[in-house]
């Protein structure tokens, strides 16, 4: 069975493929408005798209959806109400196509990278089964784990979820495939075995 993180770390790799797919809200005069706008588009696509879901529902969609919810679409708000650049607004707000490639896709990659940020702790608190560690050994380990996710750059974290999710997917259709080791399950088990002897 997979862990929780590992389900993560795979539906924030598939985030980042479909940035272009939220990004589209209607122009408005007021950036602050676009990005009201923006937020509650956003919320009402995730939603849309989560009661389409066919049963079986995918534990990878169903979070890869959630966390867009949850976390991304607010995240976008703030970052499309924090331009402060003129020229860069005014594209945002007239749809320039180029503020796609300029603006919301590295965006939306900083936001989805924040929300595994963000996951480290609670889920590997979550991941390690009640019983099996002392619970000061599961706290220090988890710190130890979240702390050595916040020293990874974004784009080490963006490219290591991405050849975790291109390996989760090749995996599902051949199992003799070898699982793709990322650096954060090195990180993971490193800080385990430091904090439950």
């Amino acid at each position: 069975m997979k862990l929780r993180w590992q389900h993560g770390a795979a539906a924030i790799a598939a985030l980042f493929w479909i940035s272009t797919a939220i990004a589209q809200t209607p122009p408005d005069s007021s950036l602050v408005k676009f990005s009201v706008d923006y937020e509650k588009t956003c919320h009402q696509t995730q939603a849309g798209r989560l009661k389409a879901l066919q049963e079986p529902v995918s534990e990878l969609q169903k979070m890869q959806l959630e966390m867009i919810d949850k976390d991304v679409c607010p995240c976008m708000a703030m970052k499309i109400a924090g331009v402060t650049d003129a020229g860069l607004a005014a594209r945002i707000l007239a749809k320039d196509k180029e503020a796609q490639s300029v603006f919301f896709e590295p965006a939306f990659q900083q936001c989805s990278v924040a929300v595994l940020r963000k996951m480290a702790l609670p889920t590997c608190r979550d991941d390690i089964a009640n019983g099996t560690l002392a619970p000061a050994a599961v706290e220090a380990s988890c710190q130890c784990y979240s702390e050595a996710v916040s020293r990874l750059d974004d784009a080490t974290i963006r490219d290591d979820a991405v050849a975790a999710y291109l390996n989760y997917q090749a995996r599902g259709n051949d199992q003799s495939i070898k699982p793709y080791v990322s650096r954060l399950e090195v990180a993971r088990l490193d800080c385990l075995r430091k904090h439950s002897r």
